[in-house]
């Protein structure tokens, strides 16, 4: 288990505010042909990945 200590409030908001960035935006995911998000909206946007449907 990794921990954090923080020296303050905007501390702890910056961290944890770039990690939301990086999961969101760059983290590789399985279920987008392990691209990051950001990375298959410009293959999608380029004709090089077909989008599929989301079946809920």
């Amino acid at each position: 288990m990794s921990r954090h200590e923080f020296v303050s409030y905007q501390d702890a908001y910056q961290v944890i505010s770039d990690y939301i960035q990086f999961y969101n935006k760059r983290r590789m995911h399985g279920s987008l042909s392990d691209l990051s998000p950001l990375e298959f909206i410009n293959e999608l946007a380029a004709g090089k990945v077909k989008p599929f449907i989301v079946k809920v």
